[in-house]
């Protein structure tokens, strides 16, 4: 429960912010450590950390996103549930950016990732409790 929090937590202060502290990434691990709700993938973590780290140098992705993806891809995607994972991540940035453009009529600019990467987990572990 303290994980999804963590998580919920960590989307909203980036979608007000267009920052996620170093602080509640610890807050995340340290929950999930704790809550027993770990799902370790080396081989799956080390991809996406070396794509995100590609996306901060070449792609203008925020460092904070970078280290919230590679936390979730080490620690909190169940490994059945990569593809879905990913799948709703496409969707709800889709929403995001869809937002941002109707708000701001123009593509350029910060757009929160955090939300989107947060709540694919929170929409796994939701569909899984029921």
């Amino acid at each position: 429960m303290l994980t999804l929090f963590s998580l919920a937590t960590i989307a909203i202060f980036d979608l007000i912010t267009h920052r996620i502290p170093n602080l509640l990434l610890l807050l995340l691990l340290i929950s999930a450590l704790l809550s027993g709700e770990l799902s370790v993938h080396l081989l799956y973590g080390f991809v996406v950390c070396t794509l995100a780290l590609g996306g901060y140098l070449f792609f203008g992705l925020g460092a904070g996103d970078v280290k919230l993806v590679s936390l979730i891809a080490f620690f909190l995607t169940p490994r059945n549930q990569i593809i879905n994972y990913w799948f709703l991540v496409s969707m709800i940035g889709l929403v995001l950016i869809a937002i941002h453009f109707a708000l701001s009529r123009t593509i350029k600019g910060n757009i929160a990732l955090a939300p989107a990467l947060c709540g694919a987990v929170l929409c796994i572990s939701w569909v899984g409790a029921i």
